[in-house]
Protein backbone atom coordinates (compact mmCIF):
# COMPACT_ATOMS: atom_id res chain seq x y z
CA UNK A 1 0.00 0.00 0.00
CA UNK A 2 1.24 3.42 -0.41
CA UNK A 3 1.20 6.24 1.41
CA UNK A 4 3.51 7.41 4.63
CA UNK A 5 3.85 5.12 7.44
CA UNK A 6 4.35 5.06 11.15
CA UNK A 7 5.94 1.95 11.80
CA UNK A 8 3.68 -0.62 10.25
CA UNK A 9 0.65 1.26 10.26
CA UNK A 10 -0.67 3.28 7.17
CA UNK A 11 -1.21 6.93 8.55
CA UNK A 12 -4.45 8.48 7.34
CA UNK A 13 -4.81 10.84 4.49
CA UNK A 14 -4.49 14.99 5.55
CA UNK A 15 -7.10 16.85 4.57
CA UNK A 16 -4.49 19.19 2.84
CA UNK A 17 -3.75 16.22 0.24
CA UNK A 18 -7.19 15.37 -0.49
CA UNK A 19 -7.71 19.08 -1.06
CA UNK A 20 -5.12 18.86 -3.27
CA UNK A 21 -6.26 15.90 -5.24
CA UNK A 22 -9.55 17.73 -5.89
CA UNK A 23 -7.77 20.69 -7.62
CA UNK A 24 -5.67 18.45 -9.80
CA UNK A 25 -8.76 16.34 -10.44
CA UNK A 26 -11.37 19.42 -11.52
CA UNK A 27 -10.19 19.42 -15.16
CA UNK A 28 -12.30 15.61 -15.58
CA UNK A 29 -15.29 17.79 -14.39
CA UNK A 30 -17.78 17.42 -11.62
CA UNK A 31 -15.33 15.84 -8.58
CA UNK A 32 -16.18 15.71 -5.43
CA UNK A 33 -14.12 14.19 -2.59
CA UNK A 34 -15.75 13.26 0.47
CA UNK A 35 -14.97 11.93 3.88
CA UNK A 36 -15.26 7.88 3.74
CA UNK A 37 -14.16 5.41 6.10
CA UNK A 38 -11.70 7.69 7.75
CA UNK A 39 -10.21 8.29 4.33
CA UNK A 40 -11.71 10.20 1.37
CA UNK A 41 -13.59 9.24 -1.87
CA UNK A 42 -13.06 10.83 -5.05
CA UNK A 43 -16.77 10.86 -6.78
CA UNK A 44 -16.80 12.26 -10.71
CA UNK A 45 -20.65 13.29 -11.96
CA UNK A 46 -22.30 11.32 -9.61
CA UNK A 47 -19.95 8.06 -9.78
CA UNK A 48 -17.52 6.51 -7.14
CA UNK A 49 -14.24 6.55 -9.50
CA UNK A 50 -11.71 6.07 -6.28
CA UNK A 51 -10.18 7.14 -3.37
CA UNK A 52 -7.85 8.88 -1.43
CA UNK A 53 -6.05 6.63 1.38
CA UNK A 54 -2.39 7.14 3.23
CA UNK A 55 -1.46 10.20 1.66
CA UNK A 56 -2.21 8.20 -2.28
CA UNK A 57 -4.04 8.40 -5.07
CA UNK A 58 -6.16 5.09 -6.01
CA UNK A 59 -8.46 4.78 -9.33
CA UNK A 60 -10.71 1.99 -9.34
CA UNK A 61 -9.60 -0.89 -11.56
CA UNK A 62 -11.32 -0.83 -15.34
CA UNK A 63 -10.67 -2.19 -18.68
CA UNK A 64 -10.73 1.55 -19.95
CA UNK A 65 -8.13 2.61 -17.07
CA UNK A 66 -5.78 0.01 -17.64
CA UNK A 67 -5.89 0.26 -21.55
CA UNK A 68 -5.45 4.37 -21.29
CA UNK A 69 -2.69 3.84 -18.77
CA UNK A 70 -1.00 1.14 -19.00
CA UNK A 71 1.78 1.63 -16.95
CA UNK A 72 0.33 2.22 -13.48
CA UNK A 73 1.13 -0.35 -10.78
CA UNK A 74 -2.18 -2.07 -9.14
CA UNK A 75 -2.51 -2.25 -5.36
CA UNK A 76 -5.23 -2.40 -3.17
CA UNK A 77 -5.43 1.09 -1.31
CA UNK A 78 -6.44 -0.78 2.52
CA UNK A 79 -6.23 -4.14 3.57
CA UNK A 80 -8.79 -6.47 2.12
CA UNK A 81 -9.49 -4.27 -0.81
CA UNK A 82 -9.48 -4.82 -4.27
CA UNK A 83 -6.63 -3.81 -6.52
CA UNK A 84 -6.69 -0.35 -7.94
CA UNK A 85 -4.71 2.08 -10.34
CA UNK A 86 -2.19 3.73 -8.17
CA UNK A 87 -1.44 7.05 -9.52
CA UNK A 88 2.02 7.83 -8.15
CA UNK A 89 2.41 11.33 -10.12
CA UNK A 90 -1.09 13.27 -8.99
CA UNK A 91 1.27 15.97 -10.43
CA UNK A 92 0.10 15.53 -14.37
CA UNK A 93 -3.10 17.01 -13.52
CA UNK A 94 -4.17 16.39 -17.32
CA UNK A 95 -3.16 12.80 -16.80
CA UNK A 96 -4.41 12.34 -13.85
CA UNK A 97 -8.14 13.94 -14.96
CA UNK A 98 -8.06 12.33 -18.45
CA UNK A 99 -7.59 8.94 -16.21
CA UNK A 100 -10.33 9.72 -14.64
CA UNK A 101 -12.90 10.38 -17.72
CA UNK A 102 -11.58 7.14 -18.96
CA UNK A 103 -12.74 4.97 -15.60
CA UNK A 104 -15.58 7.08 -15.23
CA UNK A 105 -17.34 6.28 -18.87
CA UNK A 106 -16.32 2.65 -18.48
CA UNK A 107 -18.55 2.38 -14.89
CA UNK A 108 -22.38 1.93 -14.76
CA UNK A 109 -24.51 4.71 -13.38
CA UNK A 110 -25.20 4.84 -9.65
CA UNK A 111 -28.41 2.89 -8.89
CA UNK A 112 -31.10 5.75 -7.78
CA UNK A 113 -32.09 4.92 -4.21
CA UNK A 114 -35.66 4.23 -3.92
CA UNK A 115 -37.86 6.52 -2.21
CA UNK A 116 -39.12 5.26 1.35
CA UNK A 117 -42.82 5.52 1.59
CA UNK A 118 -44.59 6.62 5.04
CA UNK A 119 -47.03 4.81 6.71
Amino acid sequence: MGGKKKGDVPMATSEEFARYIGDQLAAAGAVEIKRLFGEYGVWLEGKFVGCICGDQLFIKNTPAGRAFAPGLRLAPPYEGAGDALVVEDPEDAAFAAELLRHTWAALPAPRRKKPTQKK
